[in-house]
């Protein structure tokens, strides 16, 4: 499956766009943020490490379309 078409289907499923991400500093999670950042999503991000975390939240809020707070 490709990218857009995952965020298509997901947008059809949860239409107001919020996610709550565990995980979101490295690996899948911050994957998952980066992409969701970029499609204009609203993101909760949870991770282990607050300093991993703050550069993984900067990445996604300078994303080409972040539209967050």
């Amino acid at each position: 499956m490709s990218q857009s078409k995952g965020l298509t289907i997901l947008s059809r499923r949860l239409p107001e766009k919020r996610a709550f991400i565990t995980g979101a500093a490295s690996g899948l999670g911050r994957a998952l943020g980066l992409e969701l950042a970029r499609d204009a999503w609203q993101l909760g991000l949870l991770d282990l490490s607050a300093d991993r975390l703050r550069g993984a939240e900067e990445d996604m809020r300078t994303s080409t379309a972040w539209h967050g707070d």
